[in-house]
């Protein structure tokens, strides 16, 4: 992977940012699951698609937002399979059906967050009681923190990496931490 930042689990990206599971994906932010999917941002389980925004297990569309399982969408128009791969081969086509679209909807969903349960502010999946904090996986208990994944009972962190437990007012800790009080950088347990 070259040119991204906290990105797990993938191969062969580009320029992305905040990512995991993910491959061959080029210039995207918060993606999860995604292959082959490139200038998108909070999607996951996407493939084969460009330029999307908010959109969960959609496959070979391009320029739509706020779409779930869907497949051949330009500009969140549905169509056949043919007709899709004809609209792509023709540029002017294609760029009339986005500008249309775009001047249709401006407003776009930025908040992202699924399987949570009692979550404030944006990208959090799989938790729960969540307050005030961003990119969080898979965690439990957590307030004031960003980028924290498999952890809990945690406060006011910045950018872990993995299974931290009763800690706060940090910045970098790296894994299997326990009760780290105050730090600025934490190497591995």
């Amino acid at each position: 992977s070259l040119y991204s930042n906290d990105c797990h689990k993938c191969n062969n990206i580009v320029d992305c940012s905040n990512c995991s599971d993910c491959e061959y994906c080029f210039s995207s932010i918060d993606l999860t699951n995604c292959y082959k999917v490139y200038y998108s941002n909070n999607c996951g389980n996407c493939s084969k698609s460009y330029f999307l925004t908010d959109c969960e297990w959609c496959e070979n569309c391009y320029s739509c937002n706020n779409l779930v399982n869907k497949s051949f969408y330009i500009a969140n128009k549905s169509y056949s399979k043919v007709e899709y791969e004809n609209i792509l081969k023709d540029k002017n086509k294609l760029y009339t059906l986005i500008d249309e679209h775009r001047k249709e909807n401006k407003i776009v969903k930025t908040y992202r967050w699924y399987w949570n349960e009692n979550v404030t502010w944006e990208i959090i999946y799989k938790s729960k009681n969540i307050k005030n904090s961003f990119v969080i996986e898979w965690c439990e208990n957590v307030n004031y923190s960003d980028k924290i994944w498999k952890s809990k009972n945690i406060y006011d962190i910045y950018a872990f990496w993995n299974n931290i437990e009763i800690s706060m007012e940090w910045v970098s800790i790296w894994e299997n931490s326990y009760k780290i009080l105050f730090c600025y950088w934490v190497a591995i347990n």
